[in-house]
């Protein structure tokens, strides 16, 4: 996966570890759920030295924001800043600001966290569309003017739907 800085948030791990917790939290999953599942879906990058680094780092700030950090997860990247094992990846100009923003993050978890955030649950939505139904629509936009298909008629046979629970 990329790194573009020292941040905690500045590779595609801990924005894929942010995007998928907070996805199931929005959905109404318990704290316990949606670690629980965001570990599960995310299981590989635990093989990664790298990556499994930035896992923990973005699990444990993100709850601790959101006020819901296990001692588990505190203890797993506490214990990670600790043995040093983020230095090796770091040239010797970025480690010194990696080392400020690991820092950061370790007098930020051995503070009381703040109470519980409370998440706005996203309704799901139900289609007006049915399945089995065709609807057509004109491509008649002035965009598409110099197109073969402009003024062309669009028509969509709805199958059926796919429930996804993210």
């Amino acid at each position: 996966m990329g790194t573009w800085g020292v941040g905690l948030f500045q590779n595609d791990v801990a924005l894929e570890v942010k995007d998928t917790y907070v996805k199931k939290l929005q959905v109404g999953k318990s704290n316990e759920e949606a670690f629980n599942e965001t570990f599960s879906e995310l299981n590989e990058m635990t093989v990664d030295s790298d990556d499994k680094i930035d896992l923990w780092f973005a699990l444990a700030s993100l709850m601790y924001d959101y006020g819901r950090l296990t001692s588990d997860v505190k203890n797993k990247a506490l214990e990670m800043i600790c043995s040093n094992s983020d230095d090796a990846r770091w040239n010797a100009k970025d480690k010194k600001k990696r080392h400020q923003v690991i820092e950061s993050l370790k007098e930020k978890l051995l503070t009381r966290q703040p109470e519980e955030v409370k998440i706005k649950v996203v309704k799901k939505r139900t289609p007006k569309i049915k399945p089995n139904e065709i609807y057509y629509f004109i491509l008649d936009d002035e965009d598409l003017s110099n197109e073969n298909f402009y003024n062309c008629y669009v028509y969509v046979l709805v199958d059926s739907w796919t429930k996804y629970d993210n």
